[in-house]
């Protein structure tokens, strides 16, 4: 199925109650921060909605600075050309679906979290192209394979591809 249209991922549709507290930076932050406009954890375990139309292509705990890990992979049209994209769902507190499973815009795929304790509840939010593809060359895909900041990036990055890797070599 292709998706339609894309809405917010808290608030549904349009975000009422929250916030964009951090936005992306090329040499660091690769996604959206949001947070509840009651600040600290006032929006712990509040649901987190699928922007779009897709399939589940990843649904585990990457522990190391990122907590439960959703990634939904959207096609689109462009065009004449179909397109996808992923949208990366970081630092839940609990999953709600499962790998493989077709998700509509709007439907809960987990609920926000602290990443295990190491932040104020937020959302992650990334949406690129082929965050999970088993071709990519980890080591040389940049944002996840070198730390662009301190604090442990490092890790949390090298937890993600691990995790991601290990997937792969299950669904073959």
């Amino acid at each position: 199925r292709l998706a339609d249209g894309f809405d917010f991922p808290v608030g549904k549709p349009d975000a009422r109650g929250y916030y964009k507290a951090r936005g992306v930076r090329l040499h660091g932050h690769l996604g959206e921060d949001w947070d509840g406009v009651g600040g600290g954890d006032t929006d712990l375990g509040d649901p987190i909605y699928t922007i779009g139309d897709g399939v589940v292509v990843f649904a585990r705990d990457c522990h190391q600075g990122w907590g439960n890990v959703v990634i939904v992979r959207h096609a689109y049209r462009e065009g004449s050309v179909v397109r996808n994209v992923d949208s990366l769902y970081g630092h839940l507190e609990k999953i709600l679906v499962r790998r493989g499973q077709a998700v509509r815009r709007g439907q809960q795929v987990g609920t926000m979290g602290t990443a295990h304790g190491l932040y104020d509840s937020h959302l992650h939010l990334e949406v690129r192209k082929n965050t999970y593809d088993s071709r990519i060359q980890w080591d040389k895909l940049r944002n996840y394979s070198h730390a662009h900041t301190g604090g442990g990036s490092s890790e949390s990055a090298d937890a993600l591809k691990k995790a991601l890797a290990a997937q792969s070599e299950n669904a073959h």
